[in-house]
């Protein structure tokens, strides 16, 4: 009775121990597989914006973000995080490339790197919302010739009137018929980059006797505020004085 109990004993021990054996095996063969992938809130972001980075991983517990800036010390651990990016001097764009890392809770890792567009505002056109000046009324005829003249107050250059590299083609329309007269940016070369500083647009009258008189006269900042379409690529902002409104139109630097 005793060697059959001992007998017992021992078998329920092989058993025991060829159990837990295999459960340890099977742990040690089980594996979480991650799979980095993230998004960003917008297509296209303009020098200062404020990028939001949207982590789309799956079965991943811990993150690490490369944001590949001018600083090589910009990273993160955090599961979403944001980050300001700026764009080199002489540059109209800068594409940086993002690289997310993720890991699962059995340590093993996947990755996964994408670009972030960052880019200036150029100038695409003006057009005419609203222009009131008695000017326009004292001149003879029904029709009248309109060009716009524009640029940074920084160079000197751009307020000579003889520049035709800040001007745009007149253009004849009747008095009645002024609202919506839109000038196009009229040159084979690259639109004008939007600077960010303080710019003029001013609206002439041609005239005969060669004074041509301002009848609008606009100062703005081309970064500060307006609206882009849902692509971010095209994007127009109001300028206003007075009772004059002018709509300037802008497009990414930086597109595909």
């Amino acid at each position: 009775m005793k060697t059959r109990s001992k007998f017992s004993v021992i078998i329920l021990a092989i058993l025991t121990a060829t159990l837990i054996s295999c459960e340890e095996q099977i742990k040690e063969e089980i594996t979480i597989e991650p799979d980095a992938d993230f998004c960003t809130d917008k297509n296209y972001y303009e020098a200062g914006d404020t990028v939001y980075f949207i982590n789309k991983s799956k079965n991943a517990e811990k993150y690490s973000w490369i944001f590949n800036s001018d600083n090589p010390e910009a990273t993160s651990e955090k599961k979403n995080p944001i980050y300001i990016y700026s764009i080199p001097n002489g540059f109209v764009g800068a594409d940086y490339a993002v690289t997310l890392t993720c890991a699962s809770e059995t340590g093993n890792k996947s990755s996964v790197t994408k670009k972030v567009k960052i880019g200036y505002r150029y100038l695409d056109y003006f057009k005419i919302n609203e222009l009131q000046s008695n000017l326009i009324e004292q001149t003879n005829g029904d029709s009248i010739s309109l060009y716009a003249f524009f640029g940074p107050t920084s160079n000197p250059d751009v307020w000579d009137m003889g520049n035709n590299n800040h001007s745009f083609h007149n253009q004849t329309v009747h008095k009645d018929e002024i609202t919506n007269v839109t000038f196009k940016w009229p040159y084979s070369f690259p639109n004008v980059l939007l600077t960010e500083e303080t710019w003029f647009v001013k609206i002439f009258m041609e005239n005969d006797n060669g004074k041509d008189p301002c009848l609008a006269d606009i100062f703005f900042i081309p970064s500060d505020g307006g609206s882009w379409d849902e692509e971010h690529r095209y994007g127009h902002k109001i300028l206003q004085k007075d009772q004059n409104k002018i709509e300037m139109g802008f497009k990414f630097s930086n597109l595909d």
